[in-house]
């Protein structure tokens, strides 16, 4: 809906005036200067009502930025975004994190994450029944989780036009970074990078 001008609400509360011929507001007169002002501070309202509607949405929010950050707790160790859009999207993306503490849980946060092939392995120790070929696992594993995701999906390799004393392979930490964050206290995470 088009917000309404400061002519539009002068329009409207001359139309609320009672008859009479004092009150007819020729354009130059006290009285239309008056409903002017009056419509001038009903549209400068309805501005700011549409600007803090905005605002309640974090991939458009602007002046509201610092508080959606203050409420999530952001920036922190795993998000230090620069621009307002990967603010943003940090935003966004903290509040679409579930709560659920299973494998599934990990598996999504990887792929928000951009790691498309993520699986969670959950080593079980070796005990009676278990098959040739399984690996021995003692029972402090039973708390140890692996996040096996592609390793082409996070390297950033040395190219032609890079600079002298960059790294040749280099992984992008954020995700090691927010898995440990996000792991039960009594536990322990490994990404595992594999090679395509």
């Amino acid at each position: 809906m088009a917000a309404h001008t400061a002519a539009d609400y002068a329009a409207m509360l001359r139309k609320l005036l009672p008859r009479g011929a004092i009150w007819t507001a020729s354009p130059e007169s006290n009285l239309a200067r008056l409903l002017a002002a009056f419509g001038a501070e009903r549209a400068r309202l309805e501005g700011d009502a549409q600007r803090l509607l905005r605002e309640l949405d974090p991939q458009q929010t602007l002046e509201a930025l610092e508080d959606w950050e203050e409420e999530l707790g952001l920036p922190d160790e795993c998000f230090l975004a620069e621009t307002i859009e990967a603010r943003r999207e940090a935003i966004v993306r903290k509040l679409q994190r579930g709560g659920f503490m299973n494998a599934s849980f990990y598996v999504e946060l990887a792929r928000s994450h951009g790691y498309e092939s993520a699986v969670v392995e959950e080593p079980h120790p070796f005990r009676a029944g278990s098959l040739t070929g399984d690996r021995v696992y003692s029972e402090s594993f039973v708390y140890v989780f692996y996040v096996v995701v592609s390793a082409s999906d996070s390297v950033r390799f040395f190219r032609a036009g890079s600079i002298a004393g960059e790294r040749l392979r280099e992984w992008d930490m954020s995700l090691e970074c927010v898995m440990q964050k996000t792991k039960p206290a009594h536990t322990r995470v490994f990404i595992i990078y594999e090679e395509a």
